[in-house]
């Protein structure tokens, strides 16, 4: 409630600790929702740090799709802070892991991240374009393109 008003603060304050939660799945959730409010207020490292410490526990589970949840959200989070190449490798893994569990629209979603990373890591341009075309049709299939549309509109914008 606290983070909906935007009382940041206060939401964190209330907030479990990755620390304080019972369970390897409980401590995975807790520190995901937790860097989404450290985010929020602008503190990137302690996000990071959360997800860190997210991604371990649920490494001990078999929550794969959650576990690839917290490593895209912590390359979003290397991504803001410049770290271009930890953005690379940690949406790479993160999307092989979607990809084993065939979930096409978490793959699609996980791969603009990782299209964003390749690109900051300044990734060959005509490689970024032929995966900003192949991801603009899967997006537009899945229904989640913006415009609806595919083609050169669809590659800037989400480049």
């Amino acid at each position: 409630m606290h983070y909906l008003a935007g009382n940041l603060p206060r939401a964190l304050e209330l907030m479990p600790t990755v620390e304080q939660a019972a369970s390897d799945h409980y401590k995975g959730v807790v520190g995901i929702d937790r860097s989404r409010v450290l985010l929020s207020a602008g503190l990137v490292a302690d996000a990071d740090r959360a997800l860190v410490e997210a991604s371990a526990a649920l490494e001990r589970t078999e929550m794969l799709t959650l576990l690839a949840e917290a490593e895209l959200t912590r390359a979003d989070v290397a991504l803001l802070a410049g770290n271009y190449r930890l953005a690379q490798t940690i949406s790479h893994t993160a999307v092989a892991r979607l990809r084993r569990r065939s979930n096409r629209r978490a793959t699609a979603l996980g791969e603009l991240i990782m299209l964003r990373a390749d690109a900051e890591a300044e990734v060959r341009s005509d490689r970024l374009v032929r995966t900003a075309d192949r991801l603009a049709a899967t997006l537009s299939h899945l229904g989640l393109s913006g415009s609806g549309e595919t083609g050169a509109s669809d590659r800037h914008r989400i480049l």
